[in-house]
């Protein structure tokens, strides 16, 4: 992601900061939303959610969605509101409270969650 030129030149992004220090940044694309975790969420919730929604909140981006690894999932594709709402249902049930306070966008480019071609 870094100093990748993204499909929609945008600085509008959402970020969820939880008190365990695991942020989760939300980007538009040109018809998805790309959404990437610090720390992976772990296999069994990413796979709930992927059998669930696969085909909507795709793992790692791949069209038609694919099969979680085993150390869990940190990106996602999410092509609608709906799915979208379910993936921060469950990033919220999994790293629980959020906090107000986090990385600045600067920081997040520099950690890779942000592409740092518009935030660095």
């Amino acid at each position: 992601m870094k100093g990748r030129i993204p499909e929609v030149p945008t600085n509008l992004v959402g970020v969820l900061n939880f008190v365990n220090g695991t942020t989760a940044t939300f980007t538009r694309q040109w018809y998805y939303w790309s959404v990437h975790v610090s720390r992976p969420l772990p296999y069994g919730p990413a796979k709930k959610l992927n059998d669930r929604l696969g085909g909507v909140v795709r793992v790692n981006g791949f069209s038609g969605g694919t099969n979680v690894d085993r150390g869990g999932c940190s990106s996602w594709h999410v092509d609608d509101q709906e799915g979208l709402k379910e993936l921060v249902a469950v990033l919220r049930a999994h790293y629980g409270e959020e906090t107000s306070f986090g990385p600045s966008v600067s920081q997040l480019a520099e950690r890779g969650l942000l592409n740092n071609a518009i935030y660095g």
